[in-house]
């Protein structure tokens, strides 16, 4: 079973923070600008804006668990910008572009890196939504070349506005977008995520397994135990968008993955799960 890992040097970078403001731009810069980023398209008035709030925050954090929380979100961003460039290149029903999808991707978490000083991303735990606060920081930012571009700031900010509400009822594809490619590239690398999860082993919770038997979103208030987590995140493909993703996350290995391990935790919660979402 092939499934994305992460490189070793990035890895390193997560569990041992860089000491200076210095190392760690340098590491943020060669993830978006170095090898391997060929078929990325960001602005640079936009790269500049991101880079300096996670410089800022960087700069600022007050300890070296804050800095690590900002790092896992930097290296975050870099993963949904690949994800959403793979959804663009497999989604042949929608006329992309690629400088407005890069933006959207690059931009979508803003709002984690102030959130990070609460220690938590959590926006219920912390009462901060980081949604809108990331909205609200592009929308009072100035992108005069991005604009000269073509690209629709506002657009932009209303998918970041929506893009971890737990629906969209709205019609713009970029909001879509953006909420498949934020699922995805946290899905590919569940088996890094879930480590970070401080749950127990212990039976299904009878509210997630329900939700995810009916192809509902498994509310977090339902994830008790290690396999509740595991349904969770199995049950965000309720809410792609597109064909592609669907695709991406299936033949990326992730979703077998999930499976063989629900199936050595329980069984039977794997017979009754293993047929939704077919």
């Amino acid at each position: 079973m092939l499934v994305k890992q992460r490189k070793p040097y990035d890895l390193e970078i997560l569990k041992s923070p860089p000491e200076t403001v210095e190392e760690m731009m340098l590491w943020t810069r060669n993830l978006f600008l170095g090898s391997g980023t060929e078929r990325v398209r960001i602005p640079e008035d936009v790269l500049g804006f991101g880079f300096e709030v996670m410089r800022k925050n960087f700069a600022s954090a007050k300890d070296r668990s804050i800095k690590k929380l900002i790092l896992r979100k930097i290296l975050h961003t870099r993963e949904v910008v690949d994800a959403g460039i793979e959804i663009m290149e497999n989604e042949g029903g929608v006329d992309w572009d690629p400088y407005m999808a890069c933006t959207v991707t690059f931009l979508h978490d803003m709002g984690r890196f102030p959130q990070a000083h609460f220690g938590d991303y959590s926006d219920i735990r912390t009462g901060f939504d980081h949604a809108s606060v990331g909205a609200g920081m592009v929308l009072a930012a100035e992108f005069p070349e991005s604009i000269a571009m073509g690209i629709d700031i506002k657009r932009v900010a209303e998918a970041i506005r929506e893009h971890s509400r737990l629906s969209y009822v709205g019609n713009d594809e970029y909001g879509k977008f953006i909420r498949d490619a934020d699922k995805l590239g946290l899905m590919d690398y569940f088996h890094f995520h879930v480590a970070e999860y401080p749950v127990p082993d212990g039976e299904v919770t009878p509210g997630a397994l329900r939700e995810f038997l009916v192809e509902k979103m498994v509310l977090k208030s339902d994830v008790v135990n290690r396999i509740d987590v595991f349904l969770c995140w199995l049950s965000w493909q309720c809410d792609f968008n597109f064909g592609a993703t669907k695709m991406l996350f299936e033949s990326g290995g992730m979703k077998e993955y999930m499976h063989s391990e629900i199936l050595k935790m329980d069984e039977g919660v794997y017979e009754l799960i293993k047929d939704c979402y077919q």
